[in-house]
């Protein structure tokens, strides 16, 4: 009697490409993570330090023209941050101090903001540098950050001209890692040597 038998490997390979086809039709969810380095303080009593950020992704499509995100610095633990921070190619960068005054019932956290210029841009070379609040013997840390898309221009209720702001995702930034996970061209590569090994399997029975 003839059986019909699927392999285990087969299985996993079939669900490794269609999990890579999925996250990669989806919006853009980065892992951002983070370097946080202690820099020689250039004022006595002021404790200077630096982000640099690394983005990655799960699937094929990074940031379209108008996506980008902003990074939060809490009002409490953050202030002088760099502006304008460091150039990077494909971004528009726009940084934003803590305010405690300009609405003292609201006061506002600051902003690390990126705008892509154009599809899929670099992921390479954003930093800024900062003071630190947390006192003697702390460090900065995780922070909140959003993806952010602008839409097409549209004219508001007094005619002027304003392009619409939607938040696509959230997420916390993560401490540096370079293999917290895979680039796509590894995940294609995991899901090649599966089904080759199904294959291989199937003729050995």
């Amino acid at each position: 009697m003839n059986r019909f038998f699927i392999s285990p490997v087969l299985i996993a390979a079939a669900f490794s490409f269609l999990l890579f086809t999925a996250v990669a039709a989806a919006d853009p969810i980065p892992i951002i993570q983070y370097q946080a380095t202690d820099l020689i303080d250039t004022e006595a009593g002021k404790d200077l330090w630096e982000y640099r950020y690394f983005i990655s992704y799960a699937g094929a499509d990074t940031f379209l023209t108008n996506q980008g995100f902003t990074i939060e610095f809490a009002l409490d633990f953050y202030s002088g941050l760099q502006n304008p921070p460091p150039f990077v190619i494909d971004w528009d960068l726009i940084v934003f101090q803590p305010d405690p005054i300009l609405d003292p019932e609201n006061p506002a956290p600051g902003g690390y903001d990126a705008v892509a210029l154009q599809d899929n841009p670099s992921l390479t070379g954003f930093s800024v540098t900062f003071l630190w609040l947390g006192g003697a013997g702390t460090a900065p840390g995780s922070q909140p950050f959003t993806v952010n898309r602008l839409g097409a221009p549209i004219q508001d209720e007094f005619g002027e001209w304003v392009q619409p702001f939607e938040q696509i995702s959230e997420g916390e930034t993560v401490v540096w890692n370079p293999n917290v996970i895979p680039e796509p061209g590894t995940i294609l590569l995991l899901a090649s040597g599966l089904i080759a090994a199904a294959m291989i399997h199937r003729k050995k029975r």
